[in-house]
C-alpha cells in the first residue's frame, strides 16, 4: 500500500533519518542520480525542509501536522505536509513528510 501512494512520501525518526520512503522519491534524487536507493530523494526533501539527518527534530515541526511549499533542483515546487507521529513502541518524535508536487499549478498561475 505504501509503495503504490503516487507522491513521495517518508517516514523519518527523531533524528531527522529516513526509517522508510515509497519508490516514489527516488525521483527526488535527481536525474544523475537513477541509481540512487529512494531514500536518497526523502533527504533531499527533509534538507529542503531544513531537517538535517542525525539532528534532533526542531520542536515546532513535532508540535502538529503543518504544509510547507519547498523549491527543489529543476524549479519544481512541491507542497510539503509534515505530520508527527505520536509516541509507539517507546519511539517518540517521528514524522511523515508527504510531498505533492504543484510545479504546474504555480505555472499556469
Amino acid at each position: 500500500m505504501f509503495e503504490g501512494i503516487g507522491d513521495p512520501v517518508a517516514l523519518l525518526d527523531g533524528q531527522g533519518r529516513v526509517v522508510l520512503a515509497n519508490e516514489s522519491s527516488r525521483g527526488l534524487a535527481g536525474p544523475s542520480n537513477i541509481e540512487a536507493r529512494a531514500d536518497a530523494g526523502a533527504r533531499r526533501l527533509a534538507e529542503s525542509l531544513g531537517i538535517e539527518s542525525g539532528r534532533p527534530l526542531d520542536a515546532g515541526v513535532l508540535a502538529g501536522p503543518s504544509v510547507r511549499e519547498v523549491v527543489l533542483p529543476g524549479e519544481r515546487t512541491f507542497l510539503a505536509s509534515l505530520y508527527p507521529l505520536p509516541e509507539y513502541s517507546g519511539q517518540s518524535g517521528r514524522l511523515v513528510a508527504y510531498a505533492r508536487e504543484v510545479t504546474g499549478e504555480r505555472r499556469m498561475r
